[in-house]
């Protein structure tokens, strides 16, 4: 383990702690009570985290974080069928033209799903 982290450069170290403070975010964040209090520390977190990914140069995954992001705050002002449909497009589109791996797939599939979950369900 220590040679693991000798190895690891400043930046990378750096970039696993940006997504450490974005995941710690997300553990207060399922504390909350409040809805309200709730979706603004998801939309932090996915900042965060669509940072971490720049970083690392995940890009497929920072742009999924930056429109999940934008899902969040969305979903709590318009529960419409409507958005949920326009969300489930861009993922698909952004799935067509990013994926490159199945692993990329999966998330963009993970994504909609949540998507679904999100506008569909209470």
């Amino acid at each position: 383990m220590v040679n693991f982290l000798q190895d690891m450069s400043i930046y990378m170290l750096l970039a696993q702690g940006v997504g450490l403070m974005a995941m710690f975010l997300e553990f207060y964040a399922a504390t909350q009570k409040n809805d309200r209090r709730l979706v603004i520390c998801l939309v932090i977190s996915t900042l965060i985290f669509s940072v971490h990914f720049a970083l690392l140069a995940a890009w497929s995954a920072m742009v999924a974080e930056i429109i999940n992001c934008t899902r969040f705050y969305l979903s709590q002002v318009y529960k419409k069928f409507w958005l949920c449909c326009v969300f489930v497009l861009v993922y698909v589109i952004c799935a067509i033209f990013m994926t490159d791996t199945f692993w990329d797939a999966g998330m963009f599939v993970a994504c909609i799903l949540g998507t679904i979950a999100v506008f569909c369900f209470q």
